[in-house]
Order: structure tokens, then sequence, then C-alpha cells
């Protein structure tokens, strides 16, 4: 899938093979016949930068969610060649704003892997599909979602951010 990746970040080196003050993050896909591995730049960024695996934004939601009747993923995917990836899980809770017009509940997490935004993840009411409704969705809400940085301690404040959120969809289930 499209973001079936991992990333890595590596020092990154002048023409004439001096190390720089900065990384650059890499998607790394490997051949599955060979095994040999490519490796993608997706940015640049310094040396405090921490990353977050696709895997662990997954991780993320799913024990948000844990075992709520009828939450399930909408959609996901990644942008340009995954410098920003996406998941969306509707979970299973709508509103009416006029009768008959039901609007969705979703939980949102969108990470970047070029240093350009922090990981947020959230509540909206827009399914997102591309780069435009991501950014509708994120202008929408961006005030209310959680943010954790990636710095070193962003494997603890995800932790303190998936149990907020957890919180805040059993809130919206009661």
């Amino acid at each position: 899938s499209q973001t079936d990746f991992e990333v890595e970040k590596q020092p990154l080196f002048s023409m004439r093979g001096e190390k720089g003050d900065a990384f650059g993050v890499f998607r790394i896909e490997v051949n599955p016949t060979t095994g040999e591995r490519r490796y993608i730049l997706l940015g640049a960024v310094g040396n405090l930068y921490t990353t977050i695996q696709n895997i662990d934004q997954f991780s993320f939601v799913d024990a948000v969610l844990g075992a709520k009747n009828g939450a399930h993923y909408e959609t996901a995917g990644a942008l340009g060649l995954g410098e920003q990836v996406w998941c969306l899980a509707n979970i299973a809770e709508s509103f009416e704003v006029v009768p008959g017009d039901a609007h969705n509940t979703y939980l949102l997490f969108v990470n970047s892997h070029d240093g350009s935004t922090a990981a947020q993840c959230g509540l909206t009411d827009v399914r997102v599909v591309c780069q435009n409704t991501l950014r509708v969705a994120l202008s929408k809400n961006g005030n209310t979602f959680a943010k954790v940085r990636h710095t070193k301690t962003a494997a603890d404040r995800m932790k303190t951010a998936q149990e907020s959120m957890a919180t805040v969809v059993q809130d919206v289930h009661q």
C-alpha cells in the first residue's frame, strides 16, 4: 500500500564528501525479489528531528479506537513521495445538522516525514481522501488537534496524546 514503508534519518554530505549539519529523511523501498534497498529523499531536517514511523501512527489509532463497535478505517494515503501520510478512521458516531443530513465523525492522524509539520491527531467531520480535503480538515480543526513534534521525546508524548485522544473518542460515544 501507499503507506507501507519505513523512513530513516541519515546525515547529508556536501559535494566534496564533507558531513553537513543537516540530515535527510529517506523513504526505504525494498525490492521484494532481490532485497535491494532504495532510498528516496523526502526532506532535510535538523539533528534533533526524530522519525515517527507510519506503523506507529496506525498503532496509535488502533489503540485509541480500541474495540469500539463499528469503528473502522475509511481511508489512508501518502502525499507526494510520502512526505505526508494520513489515516482516517470512522469512529461510528454521526450527527445531523438538519434532519436526514448525517455527518460522520472521524479520527484523523497525519504525519510528515519532511520536517514540515508535527504529527497531528484529532476529530474531524471531513472525509480526507486527498491533499485538498486534508488541508480543509486541518484548517477547520487545527487548534483542536493533539500535536507531537518530531523530537527525542516524541514516543512519550505520543503515549500521552494517545491517552487524551482515547478519552475524547470515549466522550463522543457517550
